[in-house]
């Protein structure tokens, strides 16, 4: 399995970032350095395109926006996401902890473009993990025919 990992910040003597996992080869990978004040933790985002067994070409993002509520750097962070990958030539998925609740304007910036994969008319908790009592991570495709990359042959 291969693996990339993208530091956020250094940590308690060492990093903490975002990572992703394929097994197989990446051909591309990078960091995506997000918006945000000095007074808060920077985030990041992690992308990486790869050639999947049937010979196409995906790309994947994984990120963890920031946490504070009503916060105008997630805001921000969404819309450089958003603009970065709005002319990408690959199919791409987006996943990651976006803290925020569906219908919230971070999220209306990814569904701008890309469809989630949770029912909107039920979605399920993802946060607090002892105690769900709201929506918060994401799995998101663009193209609309990008879904067929979820799911496993």
């Amino acid at each position: 399995m291969s693996s990339i990992f993208a530091k956020a910040v250094d940590f308690n003597g060492g990093e903490y970032g975002q990572s992703l996992f394929y097994r197989g080869t990446f051909l591309e990978t990078g960091k995506i350095a997000l918006p945000g004040t000095p007074d808060k933790e920077p985030r990041i985002a992690v992308a990486a395109s790869m050639v999947l067994g049937s010979r196409d070409t995906i790309r994947i993002i994984g990120t963890h926006l920031d946490h504070v509520e009503n916060s105008p750097n997630r805001i921000a962070q969404a819309k450089k996401i958003y603009s970065l990958l709005k002319n990408d030539k690959f199919p791409t998925l987006l996943a990651g902890d976006l803290n925020d609740i569906p219908g919230s304007e971070t999220i209306n910036i990814f569904e701008e473009r890309w469809t989630s994969t949770y029912d909107k008319t039920a979605p399920e908790f993802t946060f607090s993990s002892h105690s769900p009592e709201r929506k918060i991570d994401y799995i998101m495709f663009y193209p609309a025919s990008g879904g067929r990359y979820l799911i496993k042959k």
